[in-house]
């Protein structure tokens, strides 16, 4: 058997139509708001509306949105503009990217450490870290690889990038990644970027 249909008290009905009738807000605004299928409600307010001796008019569009710009509104993150949380976009493009984020508190510190500055000469990289939105244990990790050589790993992807790169040049452009690749399986060669372990 299918679910049981809920049942709504007349008392429930009424005050539900008059929500849409007495504030202007539509329909589907009153519905979403308290958990009713758009229709169901409509059905409400005409049949509301009948009852009434002298009904006021259905507002148009033009007097819904005025009505709905002078309403006082309490300030809510889902607000947007307006609110410091979701506002951050007005200033700045976005968040920055770790690493970048990395690469400024890098420069503020390197900075800070050039003009002699003291304990409580400036922000700490806890301070502008929490600023940036990054971790202050990223920040010392990411510190700590920019002194380094790249692994192994790496050194091979960027050694098969620039032989890539030449055999695409070699052919003026013209052959794409299934004939370089068919160009590099040459025996002696390996064109697979996972090797055996044996």
């Amino acid at each position: 058997m299918g679910a049981k249909r809920k049942s709504y008290t007349p008392k429930y009905r009424q005050e539900a139509a008059h929500l849409v009738i007495d504030t202007g807000r539509t329909i589907a605004q009153v519905a979403r708001d308290i958990g009713v299928g758009e229709q169901l409600l409509g059905r409400w307010v005409a049949i509301e509306r009948s009852r009434m001796a002298d009904p006021p008019e259905a507002l148009d569009v033009d007097e819904r949105a005025e009505f709905g710009a002078a309403a006082p509104r309490g300030r809510r993150a889902a607000d947007g503009p307006g609110v410091p949380e979701k506002s951050s976009g007005l200033l700045r493009h976005g968040d920055l990217e770790p690493e970048r984020a990395f690469a400024v508190i890098d420069a503020q510190r390197a900075t800070l450490s050039a003009e002699g500055a003291t304990c409580g000469g400036g922000p700490t990289v806890d301070r502008m870290a929490d600023l940036l939105g990054v971790s202050r244990s990223g920040y010392y990790a990411w510190a700590a690889r920019q002194g380094t050589a790249p692994g192994p790993r790496a050194a091979r992807r960027a050694d098969l990038v620039v032989k890539i790169k030449v055999a695409h040049d070699a052919s003026d452009g013209v052959n794409g990644a299934p004939r370089v690749t068919a160009d590099r399986a040459r025996p002696g060669r390996s064109s697979r970027s996972r090797r055996s372990r044996s």
